[in-house]
């Protein structure tokens, strides 16, 4: 909706969200691959109280699905605000309003999933073998979360390479 709003604001809020949602999207896959080598299964049923078990995984996890929601600091907020303020200005308040759902109903999403995967019972067929992050995962996350951090109170490092 940013590219379609045809505004300076609303193009690089569009850029912005690519940005975020290449560097989101990863860590949200590798967590889930992490999962996967742990669990063997991708069946939410099976996962459950893995902030007993896995507190650094389940940092990790709390930080990449805030980010995934546009919490304010990171660099999906940025992109989302741009792309918000240009389709107000340019659509008007009702296209306004419809992606406003939107946003709530990810908003919904990503709390229902960090409740039901982090902080839910925990599942007693699969506690048995857990291991928090290995020093290759902790890496991969760390890099990926720290640029999302970075370019997210910062974002005037990455207007430099858009421009």
């Amino acid at each position: 909706m940013g590219l379609f709003s045809y505004t300076q604001i609303g193009i690089k809020g569009f850029l912005f969200s690519l940005i975020s949602h290449g560097l989101i999207s990863a860590g949200m896959f590798f967590s889930v691959g992490f999962l996967y080598d742990r669990f063997h299964t991708r069946n939410l049923l099976y996962y459950g109280g893995l902030v007993q078990f896995m507190p650094l995984f389940s940092i990790f996890f709390f930080f990449l699905l805030f980010s995934n929601m546009s919490f304010p600091g990171t660099v999906n907020f940025v992109g989302e605000l741009f792309v918000l303020l240009s389709i107000l200005d340019t659509f008007g308040f009702l296209s306004f309003l419809m992606i406003g759902f939107g946003l709530f109903a990810t908003v919904l999403f990503c709390l229902i999933l960090l409740y039901r995967v982090v902080f839910y019972q925990v599942s007693n067929l699969l506690v048995c073998n857990l291991v928090d992050l290995t020093f290759i995962e902790f890496l991969i996350l760390i890099f990926l979360c720290s640029y999302i951090l970075f370019f997210g109170l910062f974002p005037n490092r990455l207007f430099l390479f858009l421009i």
